[in-house]
């Protein structure tokens, strides 16, 4: 898939089976707003940096 074809976060998560949680947790690391439009790469960075982070939002 092309990296830089852009799709809301919704339909990104919808096509990768993402989590309901795990979207809206990278949504508020992000300052994603509902229908943001981003690539793929964005979207699964935003992603491992949220499911990879410490559970109490340490850094």
């Amino acid at each position: 898939m092309d990296s830089n074809e852009m799709k809301t976060i919704e339909e990104w998560a919808k096509e990768k089976n993402t989590a309901d949680e795990i979207l809206k947790g990278t949504m508020i690391l992000e300052g994603w707003g509902c229908g943001k439009s981003v690539s793929e790469s964005e979207y699964d960075g935003a992603v491992k940096l949220f499911t990879s982070g410490p559970a109490d939002g340490r850094k």
